[in-house]
């Protein structure tokens, strides 16, 4: 016998044992008995699901999450004074496998189904990418750290504080009661309540403002503003000790490549607060725009660069829409003359999105579980990763740092020295409509003067646009430079209404200035309009 035919032979009765453990290991001709988890019945990471019997190539064709059969779980609320998934949680504790957002959220995934819960997961940590067992069509796995951490806090009963930065849909537009930005059926309010009950603070709740020692929910919407406005004046709208941010703000983000650097420096802003918050960026859609592309999709590019996981509303249903229009107004306001919003979700679609961030956030709260190292750990020792040194929109090179930038705002929405208010005015008003504020002016030749300070050199102002509302034109400078002034355009042929900032000057000297503008004969308005309304002078007053 050669040796070539005894290769030969051995390769062969290789491949065949290689082919029986494979058939043995995944379709085996009996099942072992699964133990029993109807202990666990409703708990922090779900209701358990009941495995099948075998596997089968139905089964597997799906990735049916049921092939997992177990669970981390507890019933009720986590004691204070032990570790996540340890025994001194209220309820019955096990140590389980299976944390995918179908396994802690089955009726959810029932409803909406297993595929569209995967197309929610626009980006998210590693620890529930492995959890999933399937891989990301991003292509990149996250740390989950700061999660964790919010988590961590959460649990130690001291007080952890929600911060909602976001347009008119986190507004609550359209829900129909009077404090809609923190109404119960808001999407945000909803993962509050649901964080709140899981982790109660020792101090009690407060909704609506911040309170040491409690559970604190802050709403910091405003409808018609995007990242643009925000990276500038978040702290205008959130308190400093907020640990977890809900950023909505896909729509209200125009499909610009300038949004790259707002969202940004919106992003390293808030990262860079004193709490060292958790950013959960949770993308709604709409309809009415002349693409489904949105501000969103740049925000998955930098998302990812910021280890930041996006929960997409898009992804879970659009696919289902497009397939069956009559499902629009299941997820779009309704109005009583039978039209549909088709820019604001309903009530069902702040349900639906709320209930996947909290599907998210359970994942987390169940990896932790799993994990000896993460569900003992106080919240101080967590790792904070300092930010790239670099941003994302930078030519690269090996030795620039980013130099850490203060963002500040004089806003109309703010109150005492950040209040916008002119040095100099002749024929501007300040006017309010619902909880948005303005300076405004519709006779041609009015004057406001804005004292302000820069360090950078750069200055913008924030001002609203619109196709219905007649607005016409300004004309903005700096000091005695009016040969460089700009002219702003309240116009356009949008369909929408929504702020809009414009730089006016980046090559100023360091110091105190004072920005002129003034309303315009001109006008871009078909009907001959001249109104104009200011929301904002932005710049970055250190570094």
């Amino acid at each position: 016998m050669t040796e070539s035919y005894k290769a030969a032979v051995y390769l062969k009765f290789s491949v065949i044992l290689n082919i029986l453990i494979i058939l043995v290991t995944f379709f085996p001709l009996h099942h072992t008995p699964t133990p029993d988890l109807s202990l666990a019945t409703t708990s922090s990471c779900g209701p358990t699901p009941t495995p099948p019997s075998t596997w089968s190539i139905r089964d597997i064709e799906r990735d049916r999450w049921s092939r997992h059969p177990k669970l981390w779980a507890t019933t009720g609320k986590v004691n204070h004074n032990k570790g996540l998934g340890q025994a001194g949680a209220v309820g019955h504790v096990k140590e389980l496998e299976d944390c995918s957002m179908c396994a802690v959220a089955p009726e959810l995934c029932k409803e909406i189904g297993e595929n569209n819960m995967r197309r929610a997961q626009a980006y998210l940590g590693v620890y529930s990418q492995l959890a999933v067992g399937w891989s990301s069509d991003a292509g990149y796995l996250g740390t989950g750290e700061r999660i964790q951490r919010f988590i961590a806090k959460a649990k130690s009963g001291e007080g952890f504080t929600v911060g909602v930065i976001g347009g008119s849909v986190s507004n609550g537009q359209g829900l129909g009661t009077p404090l809609n930005k923190i109404a119960p059926m808001n999407l945000h309010r909803r993962i509050f309540d649901h964080l709140n009950k899981l982790f109660p603070a020792k101090g009690g709740v407060s909704i609506g403002r911040y309170e040491e020692g409690k559970n604190s929910f802050v709403s910091g919407a405003l409808g018609g503003t995007g990242s643009d406005y925000f990276s500038y004046c978040f702290h205008e709208h959130i308190p400093q000790e907020t640990d977890l941010v809900l950023l909505e703000l896909a729509i209200n983000d125009e499909l610009l490549l300038k949004n790259f650097e707002s969202y940004e420096n919106l992003i390293r802003g808030v990262l860079d607060m004193p709490n060292h918050p958790a950013i959960l960026n949770l993308q709604v859609f709409a309809l009415v725009f002349k693409q489904l592309a949105s501000g969103g999709d740049i925000h998955e590019g930098v998302s990812k660069f910021y280890d930041i996981p996006i929960i997409s509303l898009r992804g879970a249903i659009l696919h289902d829409i497009l397939a069956n229009a009559s499902l629009v107004p299941e997820y779009f306001i309704n109005h009583k003359d039978g039209s549909v919003d088709v820019r604001h979700i309903s009530q069902n679609g702040h349900r639906v999105q709320g209930e996947l961030g909290i599907a998210y956030l359970q994942t987390q709260v169940c990896e932790m579980g799993k994990r000896e190292d993460l569900r003992t750990k106080p919240y101080q020792r967590f790792h904070v990763a300092s930010l790239p040194r670099m941003r994302i929109m930078q030519p690269y090179d090996d030795s620039s740092v980013t130099p850490r930038l203060s963002p500040n705002c004089l806003s109309a929405h703010s109150e005492g020295s950040n209040r916008l208010v002119p040095s100099m005015n002749d024929g501007w008003r300040e006017w309010a409509w619902e909880d948005k504020n303005y300076w405004v002016s519709d006779e041609p030749m009015s004057k406001a003067s804005f004292n302000f300070t820069t360090v950078l050199g750069t200055v913008e102002l924030f001002y609203l646009r619109s196709k219905t509302f007649k607005l016409g034109n300004i004309a903005c400078w700096v000091d005695d430079d009016d040969h460089k002034a700009v002219t702003l355009i309240g116009h356009w042929e949008m369909t929408y209404n929504i702020g809009q900032g414009t730089r006016i000057r980046d090559d100023l000297s360091p110091g105190e200035h004072t920005m002129h503008c003034e309303l315009l004969r001109a006008t871009n308005d078909p009907s001959g309009g001249h109104e104009f309304r200011i929301i904002s002078l932005m710049r970055y007053v250190n570094s």
